[in-house]
């Protein structure tokens, strides 16, 4: 089962289960990786702005914008596909850390001007779980959840 922890001052986690793989990647005007496991849980990741990346661990890194036509970009796109998502942290300072068991990695940091992504969490029907972060401008995260449940729930904002 996919779940947030985390706090405002110290940034978030989503907890994530072994069988949480890249199952779909989608590249309009934003970057879209959607991770899904075998109990269900769907974890959809916006990237709107640019971001840091590579494909293999300590690679050499490049910076890409969804919102550019980059052959790179659908080239590191295309590699993530089916990949093992092992950590998805935002931190103190708005900055989104994925890491996949491939050694693949993206960091996303704040724009100043405009929100850089948004981590979405949808569970099967029958528990309802739901979270929702939002990296606005300058690094300020909305977070969005179950507030009755508090394991699952830490942030600024609810709703």
């Amino acid at each position: 089962m996919m779940q947030l922890t985390g706090d405002e001052p110290h940034g978030w986690t989503v907890r994530l289960p072994e069988s949480a793989d890249v199952q779909l990647i989608k590249l309009t005007v934003r970057l879209e990786i959607v991770v899904g496991d075998v109990a269900g849980d769907r974890l959809e990741v916006f990237l709107d702005a640019p971001f840091v990346g590579h494909l293999v661990p300590d690679g050499p890194s490049v910076t890409l914008d969804p919102e550019t036509v980059d052959p790179a970009l659908g080239a590191f796109a295309v590699a993530l596909k089916y990949q093992q998502l092992t950590e998805c942290r935002v931190g103190s300072d708005g900055t989104l850390s994925l890491r996949f068991a491939s050694g693949a990695a993206i960091d996303a940091p704040p724009h100043d001007t405009y929100e850089s992504w948004e981590i979405v969490h949808e569970r099967s029907e029958v528990s309802g779980e739901y979270f929702r972060l939002i990296c606005g401008s300058g690094g300020d995260v909305a977070v969005w959840g179950d507030p009755s449940d508090d394991s699952a729930f830490s942030g600024s904002e609810s709703g």
